[in-house]
């Protein structure tokens, strides 16, 4: 049970990063080598319980061997997309800095340390024109990174990083959110893969593990899921501008007095602890 005043509660982690209510997270983004891959685990069928031979035809309730197919793949791929984790993470938190730095005339410095994609996007000096470019790829990024983040689609991020730009184009402001968010999104893969090992390291899991957690951490985040996962990404990087938007959002643009108690915020911080016993295999 969180402790009052936003101090961690009894069973939080040392040096865990906590948010406003007392939830506490993992203290550090979790790896590519975190992931080892896992072989297949032996199958058990629904209706004896009993092991099934390694050759022998999959009969399982409610499965079939396209999903087994399909789980095998899934595991792979969130793995495959775990592992650019720490270097998009790094590019992300380059961009925000680049976001001020290019105003001061210093992003050339900021633009040269970028990797990927975004080594291509041209510098000529035309702060605007850089943005405008940057930004594009960022939105094509994003609708990239949710498929791979466990949301139910690419809606959620498409419609938050179009009404970050708004009418005010690629500014400043908008390149920093829109990073942000896609940063969020880098973690949603990460906490979706390390929930995916820890679900297949339970006693009984079968290969269907992979698919079973998807569905299970798909269902959980639900339609207001890229705000969990913003919120989720803002605390492990510590980031307290982007915790207190966050907390703006979901209050609603109504609401008077301190955003981290109101009933938006605090449904919010219900569904993280949701997320964090899934990403703890509980």
């Amino acid at each position: 049970v969180p402790a009052p005043g936003g101090m961690p509660g009894p069973n939080a982690v040392p040096g865990a990063p906590t948010v406003p209510g007392g939830v506490t997270y993992p203290p550090r983004m979790p790896t590519a080598q975190t992931f080892p891959v896992p072989g297949p685990a032996p199958m058990t069928a629904v209706s004896t319980g009993q092991p099934v031979p390694p050759n022998a035809p999959v009969r399982m309730e409610g499965q079939s061997p396209f999903s087994l197919e399909t789980s095998d793949k899934l595991r792979v791929n969130t793995m495959t997309q775990a592992a650019q984790v720490p270097q998009r993470v790094f590019n992300n938190n380059q961009i925000i800095k680049l976001a001020d730095a290019a105003i001061t005339g210093r992003g050339a410095e900021t633009i040269a340390a970028l990797a990927g994609g975004f080594a291509g996007v041209p510098w000529t000096g035309d702060t605007a024109s850089y943005f405008n470019q940057l930004g594009h790829y960022l939105k094509m990024e994003t609708a990239t990174l949710a498929q791979t983040s466990g949301l139910s689609g690419t809606d959620q991020a498409r419609a938050t990083a179009e009404a970050t730009v708004g009418s005010t184009g690629w500014t400043a402001p908008a390149i920093k959110d829109v990073a942000r968010l896609n940063r969020a999104l880098v973690t949603g893969t990460s906490l979706l893969s390390q929930g995916m090992d820890a679900a297949m390291r339970r006693p009984g899991a079968t290969r269907f593990a992979p698919l079973e957690f998807q569905t299970r951490w798909t269902q959980t985040l639900g339609e207001d899921g890229i705000n969990a996962i913003r919120l989720y990404d803002a605390v492990l990087h510590k980031d307290q501008e982007a915790i207190q938007k966050v907390a703006t959002e979901v209050a609603g643009p109504n609401y008077r007095g301190d955003v981290t108690k109101s009933e938006g915020y605090l449904a919010l911080r219900r569904k993280l602890e949701q997320l964090n016993r899934m990403i703890e295999g509980k």
